[in-house]
């Protein structure tokens, strides 16, 4: 398998996207950056990084084309655009530093390679881990989702409508993470998934392509039309159990009675 990870920008346009590319290399050698050196570009940043969980090297790139950038260890060619090579090298410092601004254009259009630089500081959630996560389960047509959305509504919240599946894709930092009609023969398929959503550490989410690293600054809140022990078992459905608040709800009027459990996620 390639240990070339090539994505192109996602704001380019159908017209110059295959001009615009981001390149991770694991395990770099001589040649391949040599091979880099060698594109036919109009500008290359290249850098060089140490993942800080597997000790991993690798260089990652951003190339124009006619085209690549991370800690800077090649630089070549004329800018596009006036000061863009220096605007580049501050902005991967302040990201390093903590300082980037993230409202400004090069940063919106660039977030991906610059999200590499800021330093990664893992937040634990250190409260009940049953007031963060909520599973309300009963029959159909009874108002779960509901319950949910004006709960969000109320916080002023987004919801994050998780599919039930192990992918991440456009997740946007919402704080609330919701799957909606979970039952038995899919729990099945996803415990160890439900177990790292509901705890109260970092994990890695799968998007199509690669992998994102997820802290728990979001709710998790689940509807079913089982319960906790119907959907899980064992030592399993012992563990999920110990982290959700549990709601049975057999018709509208029960969700008067539900109190929200205080929590916070930051």
């Amino acid at each position: 398998m390639s240990r070339v990870a090539l994505v192109a920008d996602p704001v380019a346009n159908a017209a110059t996207q295959a001009r615009r590319y981001f390149i991770t290399i694991n395990n770099p050698n001589s040649n391949e950056i040599y091979s880099l050196k060698a594109l036919d570009y109009k500008y290359i940043i290249i850098a060089q990084e140490i993942a800080p969980t597997t000790g991993t090297p690798h260089i990652h790139c951003l190339v124009l084309f006619n085209a690549a950038k991370r800690n800077i260890i090649y630089e070549d060619g004329t800018a596009p655009h006036t000061g863009i090579g220096d605007t580049f090298k501050q902005m991967v410092q302040e990201a390093k530093n903590g300082t980037i601004d993230s409202a400004c254009l090069m940063y919106c259009r660039y977030e991906r390679f610059f999200q590499r630089f800021i330093p990664k500081t893992d937040f634990v959630y250190d409260g009940e881990l049953s007031s963060k996560n909520a599973w309300i389960y009963g029959p159909s047509a009874t108002g779960k989702s509901r319950l949910v959305r004006e709960y969000a509504k109320s916080r002023g919240y987004r919801i994050y409508e998780k599919l039930s599946n192990k992918w991440w894709d456009n997740y946007d930092g919402e704080e609330i993470v919701l799957i909606e009609d979970l039952d038995p023969q899919v729990c099945k398929l996803l415990v160890h998934h439900i177990k790292l959503l509901a705890d109260r550490y970092p994990f890695r989410a799968e998007i199509k392509g690669g992998s994102v690293r997820l802290e728990p600054r979001f709710q998790f809140i689940v509807t079913s039309n089982y319960s906790l022990a119907e959907c899980f078992e064992g030592p399993d459905g012992a563990a999920i159990a110990r982290r959700f608040d549990e709601w049975e709800m057999m018709s509208e009027e029960d969700s008067l009675s539900f109190t929200w459990k205080s929590v916070t996620l930051d």
